[in-house]
Order: C-alpha cells, then sequence, then structure tokens
C-alpha cells in the first residue's frame, strides 16, 4: 500500500518540493500514528528512496525529519507530543498554539531558505 505513495514522492523535482513532500508525510503520520516516533520513523522510510535518487545524504533527511515531524507534532492537539504537555500544565489543548511560534517557524524557514537555494540553481 505505502509503495503507491513512495512512488508519487519520487517525483519532486527541486529541494524544497522534496522538503514540502517531507512536511506533509510528517504531518499525516504525526496525526493517523499520535506519536512523534511513529512519525519519524514511518517518514523516514517513505522519504529514504526519494532523498536516494536526488543524491542527497541520510543526514539531510534526518535535518530535515527534525524540521518538520519532531516539531510539528507538537501542533496537533492528539498527538502525544502537545497531548502531554497541555494536560500536566492543564491549557487548552489548542490555545497554546498561537505561542509555539518556534514549532511553525523552523518549517517554515526552512522551506523559503529550500526555495531560495532552488531559484539560485536555476
Amino acid at each position: 500500500m505505502l509503495k503507491t505513495v513512495e512512488d508519487l514522492l519520487i517525483k519532486a523535482r527541486t529541494r524544497s518540493e522534496l522538503f514540502s513532500y517531507t512536511t506533509g508525510m510528517s504531518i499525516l503520520t504525526a496525526a493517523f500514528g499520535c506519536s512523534q516516533t511513529i512519525s519519524v520513523v514511518l517518514t523516514n522510510q517513505l522519504m529514504s528512496k526519494p532523498y536516494k535518487e536526488k543524491g542527497l545524504d541520510q543526514y539531510k533527511l534526518a535535518l530535515d525529519l527534525e524540521n518538520t515531524g519532531i516539531v510539528l507534532s507538537a501542533l496537533i492537539p492528539w498527538n502525544l507530543a502537545a497531548f502531554v504537555p497541555t494536560t500536566t500544565m492543564n491549557v487548552s489543548s489548542v490555545g497554546f498554539i498561537p505561542y509555539a511560534f518556534y514549532l511553525y517557524l523552523l518549517p517554515l524557514s526552512s522551506f523559503i531558505y529550500f526555495k531560495s537555494t532552488d531559484r539560485q540553481r536555476k
């Protein structure tokens, strides 16, 4: 079943597209897996082949997983990365999101960087 998804992910043409696919897969796997660990493991399995096809090493994949799967998991209210801290601090499950700017600024700044490097290569 995941082979068809992997075949779609290989179609990324630029580094920013590859990062976008990694972001999308991280969000989906974090939402369905309800855990950062499942998100990172499953996204790693799905994105390893596309990164190898583009000539990128495992270090770049690991960095992209950190900039997407690790931080974005905490923005999903039912994910353990958000549920445990909000429950412990007795805070609303979505009320913290405007104050957690690091969680969405890190992937956004990475995407902007990759987009600018894609333009420089053309």
